[in-house]
């Protein structure tokens, strides 16, 4: 084999590989550039979204400064008329069978987060025919948010039933 030959068949093979080095390196590099763009789109749909800020309302010198218009899913706003609902009243007591009721014990439950500053409670003493032989009332003052309390309302010499019912009440957030 000619020498000069044999020096142009290393040539070409050599050059054959490097051309398909080449090749495998530019197709990578392709390869790079196409995933690093996708990377780059996924990264942008999945980037946070920016938040609104949130209001906070302040008084300051008896100027209001600007409430949210929406309000948090999580939490409920309470009023009144919410308060009314939810506030709860039970009775326990005893009942003597030669007439009278004692030991008449009022549990008001507040299952929510408001402050209730007083609870006025109507205990009703019914008589076997079902009228109402008398009304008392029971106050309950400063009731925490989310708890329950107890009073012992007087007894009676007459009735065989207890009926409790919510009078009144108030908080100094309406």
């Amino acid at each position: 084999m000619n020498r000069t030959y044999f020096f142009a068949l290393i040539a070409l093979l050599s050059a054959g590989c490097d051309s398909e080095r080449n090749n495998k390196a530019d197709l990578l590099e392709q390869r790079l550039e196409k995933l690093e763009a996708e990377n780059r789109e996924l990264r942008e749909a999945n980037k946070p979204k920016s938040r609104p800020e949130p209001i906070v309302s302040y008084a300051v010198d008896s100027v209001a400064v600007a409430e949210p218009e929406h309000e948090s899913p999580r939490r409920k706003r309470y009023n009144a008329a919410d308060i009314w609902q939810d506030v709860k009243l039970n009775a326990h007591y005893n009942y003597i069978e030669l007439g009278g009721i004692s030991n008449v014990v009022v549990t008001v439950n507040n299952p929510t987060p408001v402050k209730l500053k007083y609870v006025k409670a109507a205990v009703m003493y019914l008589k076997a025919n079902g009228g109402l032989y008398k009304t008392e009332y029971v106050y309950f003052y400063n009731l925490k948010p989310y708890s329950q309390d107890t009073q012992i309302a007087p007894d009676s010499d007459r009735g065989i039933r207890v009926s409790v019912a919510l009078e009144n009440l108030d908080s100094p957030e309406f």
